[in-house]
């Protein structure tokens, strides 16, 4: 059920952690009633693909839309602000995929972006949306758009501490393909500290179909975490 239930957490500086999609594709989430120290790597960001196939999105996060055949158009990127495939030969590309923002788009007759969803709470928590694919040339297939950031919940009755990184971005474009938007990461503890890195934004190369933020939440009674997140984190206490 994606649940995982500790006492205490310690990821070492050096390891990676990474989650498996289950076949229901829940969030994942790490519960525990001592402290959670991450010096190494949480990481549940959406992948990109490179070829018709889409990119597959992180836990909870979803995969982007089919690479269209030949002379066809792309597939629309899955999730709620899934991005529209690309529609024909001339306009090819697909939209970046929705979440806190946007997905972009490379101009009004190319696939349009995601829309946007949810809240700042990441009540219910939810992941990012993939990307349009890339319509099917005069010759050969479209590249498939790519997957958008998973979800993850970590809460623990005492302290997170990250000196590492929590990541949930979403896929990069591929040749010109859609990016997956961010992801979700919530926090929720006593106090929250550290000077780590937190990434939930959407993917992207170098174009406009990038995909669109996702979402980042700390909930503590004491936040002393002083690093900054991309994107910026909303704030609370647990609740």
């Amino acid at each position: 059920d994606g649940i995982f239930n500790y006492t205490t957490v310690n990821i070492p500086t050096g390891v990676k952690v990474t989650f498996q999609k289950n076949s229901a594709n829940t969030p994942g989430y790490i519960l525990a009633t001592g402290d959670v120290t991450i010096a190494g790597t949480i990481n549940v960001s959406g992948a990109y693909s490179s070829n018709t196939a889409p990119g597959i999105g992180g836990p909870g996060g979803y995969d982007g839309g089919y690479g269209g055949s030949t002379g066809l158009p792309g597939g629309k990127g899955l999730g709620p602000g899934g991005g529209d495939g690309g529609p024909g030969t001339t306009y090819p590309y697909g939209g970046g995929g929705g979440y806190a923002t946007a997905g972009g788009s490379l101009g009004a007759n190319y696939g349009a972006g995601g829309s946007t969803y949810g809240n700042v709470r990441i009540v219910p928590l939810v992941g990012g949306s993939g990307g349009g694919g890339q319509a099917g040339s005069t010759t050969a297939s479209g590249y498939g758009g790519s997957g958008g950031g998973g979800a993850l919940l970590i809460a623990s009755s005492g302290t997170i501490t990250i000196t590492g990184s929590i990541t949930a971005v979403g896929g990069n474009g591929y040749s010109y393909t859609a990016g997956g938007s961010g992801g979700a990461i919530r926090l929720m503890a006593t106090t929250i500290t550290g000077t780590g890195t937190i990434l939930a934004k959407g993917g992207s190369l170098s174009y406009s179909n990038k995909g669109g933020d996702g979402r980042i939440r700390l909930e503590a009674d004491t936040n002393n975490f002083s690093a900054g997140t991309d994107p910026v984190y909303t704030s609370g206490t647990p609740g």
